[in-house]
């Protein structure tokens, strides 16, 4: 059997099975953990589609690991509130990648590519590779 990895991804707009949304990278990381892989995501603290503060706490869905780092409550302001939540989780999403514990991919997701930065970051200081998912042409 292969080596297990552990996957972090960053994706600021994640939605697991308990929120309203797409449930794409929820799937990939419960399939990977299915098959004994490590997953933690690092996602936002505000629900994208109802705009709601989530609380910023670290759990563990169905074996996938979800921190959440903080963004500014503003996504549906306006093009600047929703530019500040994206400013804001850009920075936090680089300290709770850096706290992941030892991890050997870092994926970033986008729309929105803001959060592109911070994972490519975590994969600098970590010198591990980074993989560039482009999800809306």
């Amino acid at each position: 059997m292969a080596t297990a990895m552990h996957l972090l991804i960053v994706h600021q707009n994640f939605v697991d099975h308990q929120h309203p949304g797409g449930t794409r990278h929820f799937e990939l990381a419960r399939h990977l953990v299915e098959r004994g892989h490590r997953c933690t995501i690092v996602a936002g603290s505000v629900d994208f589609l109802t705009g709601r503060s989530l609380p910023r706490t670290t759990e563990c869905v169905d074996g996938v690991v979800i921190r959440r780092a903080y963004a500014f409550p503003t996504i549906h302001h306006s093009y600047f509130g929703r530019a500040l939540s994206y400013l804001s989780f850009m920075v936090t999403s680089v300290w709770q990648g850096l706290r992941a514990g030892r991890v050997d991919v870092i994926m970033g997701t986008s729309p929105p590519m803001f959060q592109l930065p911070s994972a490519w970051l975590v994969a600098v200081l970590r010198r591990r590779p980074f993989l560039l998912e482009i999800r809306d042409l």
